[in-house]
């Protein structure tokens, strides 16, 4: 009886390490935001000044807030992938390496953006950071997709293009919030903190129009 001859080929991998390393990065990253907030020391200040101190710290919680809600909506877009990603190889783990490095560095871009979030680059910067990560996650969902090559048979088309069009749509509008920078940094900013709503909305319509069907049947 002829042993079988060791195969050559690379095993195949499982995308289940890959969520549980992913979610670890995010809730760090995420954890890490809340550092650029520096609590006011009642030992050197009266008590009295403590509520002109923490008005202060505004840019700061703006940053945290902002920053927070992006982090969230880039993890529920990462989670909603593996849902349908059920194979893994060199070329999907390494693109998630990417998009993992790009994430845990998003607490840098925030800090630098509440402590100086007026000034042109810094915002640039921030959204140029921003359309990084998403231009990654774009990279690792069409690699996974094309074809089929790593995600469930029953994958509808119309999903594939939805996700597809969310990334896209998010990342022009960090592009427009990095052009407005040109015209005020203030307003950037607030379109910044605005983009979360492309994919919170449409969610939220998508689970209501889900349910009133379901009571319809």
């Amino acid at each position: 009886m002829t042993e079988p001859q060791p195969s050559s080929e690379p095993p195949e991998l499982s995308p289940h390490r890959l969520a549980t390393l992913s979610d670890g990065i995010f809730a760090i990253a995420m954890t890490l935001l809340v550092l650029a907030i520096e609590v006011p020391s009642s030992a050197i200040v009266g008590s009295a000044d403590i509520p002109h101190l923490l008005l202060q710290l505004w840019p700061k919680l703006l940053s945290y807030v902002v920053s927070f809600v992006v982090l969230g909506v880039f993890w529920e877009g990462h989670h909603g992938q593996f849902h349908f990603i059920h194979r893994a190889d060199q070329i999907l783990i390494w693109l998630n390496m990417i998009f993992l490095m790009l994430i845990s560095a998003v607490p840098f871009s925030a800090t630098l953006l509440a402590r100086h979030g007026l000034q042109r680059t810094v915002v640039v910067f921030y959204g140029a950071h921003l359309v990084a990560v998403g231009l990654v996650q774009l990279a690792m969902w069409t690699y996974a997709t094309r074809a089929g090559r790593l995600v469930r048979a029953d994958l509808a088309p119309d999903a594939i293009r939805r996700e597809t069009w969310h990334m896209l749509t998010a990342a022009a509008v960090y592009i427009g919030a990095m052009l407005l920078s040109l015209v005020s940094t203030v307003l950037s900013i607030a379109l910044f903190a605005s983009a979360p709503l492309l994919y919170i909305v449409p969610s939220l319509a998508r689970r209501r129009a889900g349910r009133a069907t379901a009571d319809d049947g």
